[in-house]
């Protein structure tokens, strides 16, 4: 199936869910809200073309506007990304959904559903995307830090990030107090 073929068959099944399909530079994106984001995965997983495969996830950070630029006011979002591909058939789709940006605010983070239900390789994706852009992703089976420490304060992927709270010396003791012994 060739990579039109497999856009308008896209676009077929997700007629009621998304927001836009488009054919853009040979690959195929999707727009969906983020409480149509599980039934769209799941659409893409089945079917004809199947995308069974998750590639990876990731976020895009963009802050609230400064008073003195124009459409000030906003209260900024984070753009989530996952691929998914067809491996025999050779396409890929790409899946952008936005959550109001709250991962700055512990209180009020922001949320997501989690797709590692339906994709169990995005269980790392999503870990790594809460630890690093604050984003909660709602009934993910083992959500916690991945890279950072666990008493890290904040999320540093967000533009607005404040390193000076953390203690930046490097300790592997702190994290793993058995790579200590070997010294």
């Amino acid at each position: 199936m060739d990579v039109e073929a497999a856009a308008q068959s896209v676009a077929d099944r997700l007629e009621d869910l998304a927001v836009d399909v488009a054919l853009e530079n040979g690959h195929i994106t999707v727009l969906c809200r983020p409480d149509e984001l599980l039934r769209v995965m799941a659409a893409l997983k089945g079917g004809e073309p199947g995308f069974p495969y998750f590639s990876f996830m990731t976020a895009v950070d963009y802050p609230p506007k400064p008073a003195s630029e124009e459409a000030a006011g906003e209260a900024g979002r984070c753009d989530l990304v996952y691929h998914v591909a067809a491996a025999l058939e050779g396409v890929g789709v790409f899946v952008t959904t936005s959550v109001p940006r709250t991962g700055a605010d512990p209180v009020h983070p922001a949320r997501v559903p989690s797709v590692a239900g339906i994709y169990p390789g995005a269980q790392w994706h999503e870990r790594e995307c809460f630890d690093l852009f604050g984003v909660d992703f709602e009934g993910h089976p083992d959500l916690r830090r991945i890279l950072l420490p666990d008493d890290w304060v904040g999320h540093p992927l967000l533009k607005d990030d404040d390193p000076s709270v953390n203690d930046l010396e490097y300790t592997p003791e702190r994290r793993w107090p058995e790579v200590a012994d070997q010294r």
